[in-house]
């Protein structure tokens, strides 16, 4: 005999495994795209995965738009709204009212979690970092990447 709990358990299960499914068949609608596309589709996946408080709409904008080497940002480099949506197939949703970009469910990160193929984790999103932290505006005299690049990817590994 089943309680209610384990049946709702069951259900729970059966609607995650549907969505792990619906996930994975977004990978080809992915690929299909062109590779800056595909590119810009991975590093939003890759922020989102690796922050650690929910990141503003300007936040992610600019965190997908940092270039290594390059010490300044190309207003014309951050990619709109609709693209940051688009790109990411339904995967990734912006909450209008908090302006917030979000995974559109859990099982989206624990998915990509799970197979992180392609994803720039930990030293590249260091990287960025560092190159953020030098922008010409931001900063005068900052040494070069090579310098401070080690001590970020430590830092990140700890984390």
């Amino acid at each position: 005999m089943s309680t209610d709990f384990s049946q709702s358990n069951h259900r729970s299960n059966r609607q995650d495994r549907n969505l792990y499914h619906r996930h994975e068949a977004s990978k080809p609608e992915i690929n299909r795209q062109n590779k800056d596309v595909i590119d810009l589709a991975l590093r939003v996946f890759s922020w989102l995965l690796e922050a650690i408080r929910v990141l503003t709409v300007k936040e992610i904008k600019i965190a997908v738009s940092v270039q290594p080497s390059r010490y300044e940002l190309d207003e014309l480099d951050l990619p709109n709204r609709p693209t940051l949506l688009e790109v990411c197939s339904g995967l990734v949703t912006i909450d209008e009212e908090t302006d917030t970009v979000r995974f559109a469910h859990y099982t989206v990160q624990e998915y990509l979690v799970e197979k992180p193929t392609a994803i720039n984790t930990g030293s590249k999103i260091g990287i960025i970092c560092g190159t953020y932290l030098c922008f010409d505006k931001l900063a005068k005299g900052c040494p070069p990447p090579t310098d401070y690049t080690p001590a970020l990817f430590r830092r990140r590994v700890r984390r």
